[in-house]
């Protein structure tokens, strides 16, 4: 009996080894081994060659330096080279629709890529929307960013060597547009806020100068510490006439009588003339020189007040000189280091290494298939 059942179970086991190399057989031809041939048959029989052309170019400044605040940063050598922020910008532009119309201004897109033969895949159908049309560019045109040195590489590919350097330089040309475009914004807006900041210094001057001209005007003085001076000098030119006419009164009254015209009228000039130095001397008195000394500050602080706005315009003048200056030079520009290259032998699709990762990846899978299936097996 006990050989009876180990011959059964024998048979059970061998019939469920069967199965799992069956199932196994069956899948492989399935998932691995049709969808292999079928892509093998599509990428060397069907699939159309397609050509690359490739470019490198940077962004550079006339002054130089690298550019260290993107469009509006600081120029600094000739050597510089375009920052990170410029290189992303490309990059973002040559993957964008916005250089595809661009580039559709020169060329027809939608004939360089449409369908070749049967090859349906690598190629654009010719009803495809601009969205279509948007992925197949991504597809076709390959862009990679080396900050660190600062350069842009791009790589064209098309079914024709010539379509391929044709569109590798439109997309040069659309890159430099664009970095001259913004190059004169920048410059533009720099020359404006300059130019604002000139008339608005100018009508600070101009306000300056008024309310000084009032202050004189109220004040009836040109200069407070002018008046001053003018009143000493006007006392000490009354003193010393007082004191000639003091002399000449003694010299006359050593030769004449007391009775003498000249005499009497050498009186009335001394008395005049002393008379006259009080009313000057009260005219600078304490409290009158207080409010001189009031006066003098709020002209002194109105006259810096000038003088600091003058300053303020002559700077104004003088930056928008430079930035007229700057506005003459092309700040930045587009530095081709690697021109657009003409393809003699096509490298794409790439066939035999297309296969041989569709292989690698449907052979994973259905190891993966199998692994389950037979745990799952296993277990009931």
């Amino acid at each position: 009996m006990s050989h009876i059942i180990e011959a059964g179970r024998r048979l059970f086991v061998s019939a469920r080894d069967r199965a799992y190399v069956l199932v196994g057989a069956i899948t492989f031809l399935l998932l691995v081994a049709f969808p292999v041939a079928g892509a093998s048959y599509y990428l060397f029989f069907v699939a159309e060659d397609q050509y690359s052309s490739n470019a490198a170019f940077s962004v550079r400044s006339e002054e130089g330096g690298s550019v260290a605040q993107g469009f509006l940063g600081v120029i600094s050598s000739v050597s510089g080279t375009g920052s990170a922020q410029d290189l992303d910008l490309l990059h973002d532009f040559i993957r964008s629709q916005a250089i595809i119309d661009v580039v559709s201004q020169s060329l027809n897109l939608r004939r360089i890529f449409a369908k070749r033969g049967d090859d349906f895949y690598f190629s654009l159908a010719d009803d495809a929307p601009i969205e279509d049309l948007v992925e197949y560019w991504r597809r076709m045109v390959s862009v990679s960013n080396e900050a660190r040195n600062g350069i842009l590489h791009v790589e064209v590919r098309a079914f024709d060597p010539r379509d391929a350097q044709a569109i590798s330089q439109a997309v040069i040309v659309a890159s430099s547009e664009l970095i001259n475009q913004l190059s004169n914004d920048a410059r533009t807006d720099s020359l404006r806020l300059s130019q604002e900041l000139v008339e608005e210094a100018r009508a600070n001057v101009q306000n300056a100068r008024r309310a000084l001209t009032e202050f004189r005007r109220a004040n009836r003085i040109v200069s407070p510490e002018l008046e001053l001076e003018t009143s000493r000098g006007v006392i000490a030119a009354l003193q010393t006439e007082l004191a000639e006419t003091l002399v000449s009164r003694e010299e006359v009254m050593r030769q004449a009588n007391a009775g003498d015209p000249r005499v009497s009228a050498m009186d009335n000039r001394i008395k005049a003339l002393r008379s006259q130095i009080d009313s000057e001397r009260n005219m600078i008195s304490q409290a009158n020189l207080t409010a001189a000394v009031d006066v003098y500050g709020l002209y002194e602080g109105l006259l810096l007040d000038q003088e600091m706005q003058n300053a303020a315009y002559a700077q104004a003048l003088t930056n928008l000189s430079v930035a007229h200056s700057d506005a003459r030079r092309q700040a930045r520009y587009l530095a081709v280091h690697v021109p657009p290259t003409l393809a003699e032998t096509p490298i794409y699709p790439e066939r035999s290494r297309s296969v041989l990762v569709i292989a690698a990846v449907m052979f994973l899978i259905w190891s993966i298939f199998m692994i389950f299936y037979r745990n799952a097996r296993d277990k009931f």
